[in-house]
């Protein structure tokens, strides 16, 4: 295994992070679906679960 940069991310690990990123950014961007209102995940309203997510 070869020794990196000191300082840089391996290769993958930021891939994975910069994938990570677009999806999070892509869900702050979609409104939230309205059928999902008012509907419970173990006793927890989706609405409050996604804002904290």
């Amino acid at each position: 295994m070869t020794a990196g940069v000191p300082g840089e991310e391996p290769g993958a690990f930021r891939e994975t992070r910069d994938a990570l990123a677009l999806m999070a950014a892509a869900h702050r961007n979609r409104p939230f679906p309205p059928g999902a209102r008012g509907l419970d995940v173990a006793g927890q309203d989706l609405v409050l679960l996604d804002a904290d997510a």
